[in-house]
């Protein structure tokens, strides 16, 4: 049975089948091509982790795209805790395909210029083409991100995240 969400003037705007497929407005599919969700991997942890001048691997995963033309969706998420005592705390985290040090695909440095301790949360999201169909390694990394900080770690009170896509196309 397709479930269907109709408008004023009769037509469907929106029709999830029941094969999956989802048709909006007619005009937009998600049946198939380029962006179809084919595989997904997800990897979470909680383990402490500090970081000062040398990079730490915060959680990696693995997934094995089925065509060298797709694409992979690399989303993570973490919540830092990051202490200075002088004028600035930033944290740098980084994305690779490969293990950490490997090719970077994503860096982003945060922070702020205000004293004392604070809690930050970071959640980089790209898109990759690897362009092979061998076993892809993403690495979600961090280190002290400015020489006024002086603690970078993992907060106690949530977990840090890697999801992988795979997208046709």
């Amino acid at each position: 049975t397709n479930i269907t969400h109709g408008s004023n003037s009769g037509t469907a705007n929106m029709v999830l089948a029941s094969n999956g497929n989802v048709t909006i407005g007619g005009a937009l599919s998600a049946t198939g091509g380029r962006g179809k969700v084919l595989q997904y991997v997800f990897e979470s942890d909680n383990t402490a982790k500090e970081a000062y001048g040398t990079r730490v691997e915060l959680i990696d995963a693995t997934i094995t795209p089925a065509s060298a033309s797709n694409k992979i969706l690399v989303m993570a998420y973490a919540c830092i805790s990051i202490t200075n005592h002088n004028s600035n705390a930033y944290v740098t985290t980084y994305l690779y395909r490969g293990a950490d040090g490997g090719t970077e695909i994503h860096e982003e440095n945060i922070g702020t210029t205000a004293n004392h301790a604070h809690d930050i949360s970071t959640a980089p999201w790209i898109i990759d083409s690897p362009n092979t169909t061998s076993a892809q390694e993403y690495t979600f990394s961090f280190v002290r991100g400015s020489s006024g900080t002086s603690n970078v770690n993992t907060s106690q009170h949530c977990n840090y995240h890697l999801l992988l896509v795979e997208l046709e196309g």
